[in-house]
């Protein structure tokens, strides 16, 4: 797991995670995941998982979520 987002969903908190294949996964909000792979996954920029630079789509579609990251490295971070 490169990281998980915690985001506001219908009154409570939904969360998405950014797998090291660079793939979504959101069990809440299953829809959200085609479009979180289309804009935010590394792999659209042909990047690998482990590229520090991958981490920055799961910021990037925290902030776009309004939600926060949990990633061991940098909880809490946006």
């Amino acid at each position: 797991m490169i990281g998980r987002l915690r985001f506001p969903f219908r009154e409570r908190t939904a969360s998405a995670v950014l797998h090291e294949d660079g793939r979504w996964q959101c069990p809440e909000v299953p829809s959200l995941v085609r479009v979180l792979d289309t804009l935010y996954s590394p792999r659209r920029d042909g990047l690998l998982a482990d590229d520090h630079h991958a981490r920055r789509h799961l910021y990037e579609a925290a902030r776009w979520l309004k939600g926060t990251v949990e990633d061991g490295s940098n909880a809490g971070r946006n």
